[in-house]
């Protein structure tokens, strides 16, 4: 009677873990994993050269999309001479904008304004690029100090090489570190600016 009692006791058991172990599964199943929202890092000044200072700074990081900001500093004056937002935001609301990019799913666009206007759009679904427009001879761009040194020229540097970037590996530098997106500006400044070293062939 006792062996009889203990052996339901058990048995009963063996079902309870095997119930627990199937919701857990269930519930893995049905739950996928999500990146988590990173935190917004703090502003960074890129002292680009003696004329210019490159500062970028996030703006915001949310669940569908984030966006930052690109400041031309004119050095020898002490101004802000151009300010550019760069957003990426996701049309899919499925998953958030981050375990999108990190699956490779990326469903969105990805823009930079200046002045209210629309400079560079690139479109993207499930991964694949879409399409890509540069706005270059309307652009209410402010800077033009100097000819070879004027910010038509280093934005158009920057859509030139967002371009020949994948759309993840952009935004992976828009979502990790203001070095790395502002770096992009900073060397096109360097290299418009400083050294002389214009690409003549930025347009498609």
């Amino acid at each position: 009677m006792r062996n009889s009692f203990i052996k339901g006791r058990i048995q009963g058991f063996s079902t309870f873990v095997i119930i627990v172990i199937t919701i857990i599964i269930g519930c893995s199943k049905s739950v996928p994993f999500e990146e988590p929202i990173p935190e917004s890092n703090p502003p960074l000044t890129i002292h680009s050269s003696e004329l210019v200072d490159i500062r970028a700074t996030d703006v915001y990081t949310k669940y569908d999309s984030l966006q930052r900001k690109i400041e031309i500093i004119d050095k020898i004056n002490d101004t802000v001479k151009d300010v550019f937002f760069i957003t990426l935001k996701s049309n899919d609301f499925k998953n958030n904008i981050y375990t999108q990019l990190k699956n490779k799913t990326f469903t969105g666009t990805l823009s930079i304004i200046s002045n209210e206007e629309i400079l560079f759009i690139m479109s993207c679904k499930n991964g694949v690029n879409l399409a890509t427009s540069t706005n270059e001879q309307h652009s209410n761009i402010k800077s033009n100090r100097v000819p070879s040194c004027n910010l038509t020229v280093v934005h158009n540097c920057v859509a030139n090489k967002i371009r020949q970037m994948s759309i993840f590996d952009y935004s992976e530098c828009l979502v990790t570190a203001p070095a790395c997106y502002g770096g992009l500006w900073a060397s096109c400044g360097w290299t418009n600016c400083i050294t002389g070293e214009q690409n003549v062939n930025l347009k498609n």
